[in-house]
């Protein structure tokens, strides 16, 4: 009778560990799919407001037709250095729709079409439509992927000192 009564515990325990891992699998947070790039198009228009990213960098802009505008927080510089509020800018890119559904305005390049001042996105360019997705992991990639690793590891060892020094 014992031991049928752990077996019965033993099978509602999996049952219930079932549950979460099957929600984590169905999870979009969780194997998100990398986002769906759209044709390389241009965008035009006067910039309302900045966009920022959690650390607060300047990662985008919403132009006045409700575009919203991005480029990688790392290029925040270099971006708010040619566009700002007011400025009317052109913008060459692709529309990405990312894992949750929102859709914006990839940045490769974007003019100032007062001060012709132009900032670049270098990244990877968008595939081809009907082009296979580019293989991870290869190429020079890994190089500029490791920089940015160091840089944000250097950004975290400053924000952790600051906090021990201010308890």
């Amino acid at each position: 009778m014992k031991d049928r009564n752990i077996a019965r515990t033993c099978r509602r325990l999996a049952s219930l560990a079932a549950v979460p891992i099957a929600m984590a699998w169905a999870s979009p947070e969780v194997g998100a799919q990398p986002p769906r790039r759209g044709e390389a198009t241009t965008a035009e228009g006067v910039v309302e407001r900045m966009t920022t990213a959690p650390r607060g960098e300047i990662d985008g802009a919403v132009l006045d037709d409700g575009t919203t505008l991005h480029w990688p927080p790392h290029l925040a510089d270099r971006f708010a250095a040619a566009a700002s509020r007011g400025d009317r800018v052109r913008a060459s890119g692709w529309m990405e729709t990312g894992p949750r559904g929102d859709t914006h305005f990839e940045v490769q390049n974007l003019t100032n079409l007062r001060t012709e001042v132009t900032a670049e996105n270098d990244g990877p360019p968008p595939p081809r439509p009907g082009a296979r997705e580019p293989r991870r992991g290869r190429g020079p990639e890994p190089d500029r992927r490791i920089r940015d690793l160091e840089a944000q590891i250097d950004r975290l060892k400053a924000e952790l000192d600051r906090l021990r020094r201010d308890r």
